[in-house]
């Protein structure tokens, strides 16, 4: 016994490829968690009408908002671009859509003089993530997550408003 016994060339490779197989198991394990994430994301679908003409006084936006996922969304609502460019929340006045129910709220297609559009929605899923979807392509967008550590400090709900900025075409 005079140095290290670092076996074979074999055992090596045995303990390399067992290892990769592990990471490989784990990996598709997440994607297909985040995949099945996103199609109960996609089940949430909304739209816009414009009401009112160009009437500052009257005109609005109306956003509905529908859950055809088997799960509850929450705080939904609806992102309005101002003409600069940058993005602002619109919160519906409910705080859960139950799964089949059907949300709106009325957007002033004026504020502070200024004409906005309406640049997407967003909501919570069932798990925390925080989703938006931008209706200049239609793309859902997965902003992140509440933390789930017990007894930790929940994050401000407009702070997480402002995380969920969408890029409208």
């Amino acid at each position: 016994m005079t140095g290290i016994e670092w076996g074979s060339v074999p055992a090596w490779l045995s303990a390399l490829l067992t290892g990769g197989s592990l990471l490989l198991g784990f990996y598709i394990l997440l994607r297909d968690r985040r995949k099945e994430e996103r199609q109960e994301a996609a089940k949430v679908v909304a739209m816009y009408y414009p009401e009112g003409g160009d009437d500052p006084a009257v005109a609005n936006i109306r956003v509905v908002l529908r859950n055809t996922a088997d799960r509850p969304v929450y705080f939904p609502g609806a992102l309005f671009e101002w003409p600069d460019g940058k993005v602002g929340p619109w919160p519906f006045e409910e705080d859960m859509v139950e799964p089949g129910g059907t949300v709106e709220t009325r957007v002033p297609r004026f504020l502070e003089e200024q004409r906005i559009r309406i640049a997407g929605i967003f909501f919570h899923d069932g798990d925390g993530c925080i989703w938006a979807r931008d209706f200049g392509s239609f793309s859902l967008i997965r902003k992140g997550t509440y933390p789930q550590i017990p007894g930790a400090r929940r994050r401000r709900r407009r702070r997480a408003l402002r995380r969920a900025r969408v890029t409208a075409a």
